[in-house]
């Protein structure tokens, strides 16, 4: 996800901003504070609850949307596994996530046993997808993100547990890693290689070091780290998913053996009450040890949900960036056709699982088409409406400081206000629309004066609208004064 910043000569304080206080419910003990961003998933059957994510970037964007991430999910609606088949969704941000125009959802239903586990790769401009049916691996194709071939099975083995498969392809050939069980009790990690992600070896079994006695390996996900080594996030367990906790795992040898950090996120929000399940990490590029991590958890009444957190490894552990890093004000998708009219998608108000002293607000699909906003009670009062093509989002409570007011404008622009500890409205961010272009001329923030010379374009940021076409680009400046 774009949006997020880390201080790399502040890297080292990162743990101290994790072990500030003490929680009741696990003993007084320090705990790892982290602040997820909880995701909201199309799903095809409409609870939302989704597990087992798995997520891809692909940075020149893919598919007829030039979406730069992907997620292979299942729904899961109060741990029914009928509905647990592969979907995919496509984002530009990696956080508001959306199904590919065209696209079938569920990709694939099943005759027989249900289906599980989607795990993705990306390899030669096509779209590998991987799931689970019983104790066998099937594999469906797409050169766009939209059209599926028809799955066919491509690893079978009936004498013995094959879970969460979870599949690389290192430049040379395709890898695969699973949890083999025969009887519920003994959970090993074997591994197997492939050219063609069709034909697959024999399975060679894995020595895993550092699992908690009493626990065992579950569902894991492994990627190539930004040196070019194996890690992943191993979710480890007490038998069949109970009482799941996550822990960063890295191998030397090329997958054979593999050491297991202790875990490194407590379960301290109430999505997470019961179990966290299966994660999916990804290297963030030029910033060497951050990673982008997604993952699932279960709630103490049985509702499973998805959210996204961005890690830091230091000396071989995993810690959570603080949202206090994730400096920036994201616009997610933009499209107008006009100077009058436009499209804005952002995001609903959800807080049924997360607690928002713990974590960004998320919010989902409001559309505002022709300048004409939905009405307040969409949304719970959240919106309240001004003039014509006017629409003014409020982020509650409205009576705090720091409360975040943004007015959408089609004839005017976009405003972002923010109240001061006196109650009045700062003026943070002004951008004026004329003739059907975009421009800014006055920049101010927080409370310093207005700014209208600009300095020399250092970088430039590409805009694209909702179906993946580039609008153009907005230049960055060195200074403005």
């Amino acid at each position: 996800m774009i949006g997020f910043q880390l201080d790399p000569k502040g890297i080292d304080k990162v743990n101290k901003e994790f072990l500030e206080g003490r929680n009741d419910d696990l003993g007084g003990a320090e705990i790892l504070r982290s602040s997820p961003v909880m995701i909201n998933v199309p799903t095809y059957d409409g609870s939302g609850e989704t597990v087992h994510p798995d997520v891809l970037r692909i940075d020149a964007g893919f598919g007829p949307q030039k979406f730069r991430y992907w997620l292979a999910i299942n729904p899961y609606p109060g741990s029914d596994d009928s509905f647990e088949n592969p979907s995919v969704f496509g984002s530009h941000d990696g956080v508001l996530w959306e199904l590919p125009e065209g696209a079938p959802n569920p990709i694939e239903v099943p005759v027989g046993v249900h289906y599980a586990d989607p795990d993705m790769v990306f390899f030669d401009g096509t779209l590998y997808l991987f799931f689970r049916q019983g104790y066998t691996t099937r594999l469906t194709k797409s050169s766009d993100g939209v059209t599926w071939s028809e799955s066919q099975l491509v690893i079978n083995q009936p004498t013995c547990g094959l879970l969460s498969p979870t599949v690389i392809h290192t430049g040379g050939e395709f890898k695969v890693w699973y949890v083999d069980t025969t009887d519920a009790i003994t959970y090993t990690l074997a591994t197997r290689t492939s050219v063609d992600g069709e034909t697959w070896s024999d399975p060679t079994g894995c020595t895993v070091n550092g699992v908690p006695e009493g626990r065992n390996l579950w569902h894991q996900d492994i990627t190539i780290s930004q040196s070019g080594g194996l890690v992943g996030i191993f979710n480890i367990s007490v038998g069949a998913g109970a009482d799941g906790l996550l822990h960063y795992g890295y191998s030397d040898d090329g997958g054979l053996t593999w050491t297991i950090s202790p875990n490194f996120l407590d379960r301290i929000h109430s999505f997470e009450g019961a179990t966290q399940y299966r994660a999916t990490l990804l290297p963030v590029p030029n910033m060497a040890d951050v990673y982008e991590m997604w993952y699932s958890g279960r709630s103490s009444t049985n509702v499973w949900r998805t959210v996204y957190l961005p890690v830091v490894m230091i000396d071989n552990q995993l810690y959570p960036i603080a949202s206090t890093s994730r400096k920036n004000i994201q616009w997610d998708s933009l499209s107008a056709p006009s100077a009058a009219i436009g499209k804005i998608l952002s995001q609903k108000i959800n807080t049924e699982e997360l607690d928002a002293k713990s974590g960004r607000v998320s919010l989902q699909q409001l559309d505002i088409i022709d300048g004409v906003a939905p009405t307040d009670t969409q949304f719970g009062g959240i919106i309240n409406l001004g003039g014509s093509g006017n629409a003014v989002i409020h982020f509650a409570p409205a009576t705090d400081t720091g409360y975040w007011r943004l007015m959408v404008n089609y004839t005017n622009g976009f405003r972002l206000w923010r109240r001061n500890s006196g109650g009045a409205y700062d003026l943070v961010l002004n951008i004026p629309k004329e003739t059907g272009t975009v421009t800014v001329k006055k920049l101010g923030v927080a409370n310093s004066a207005d700014g209208s010379t600009l300095g020399t374009v250092v970088k430039k940021v590409e805009i694209f609208s909702a179906t993946g076409t580039s609008l153009g680009f907005i230049p960055v400046y060195d200074t403005i004064e």
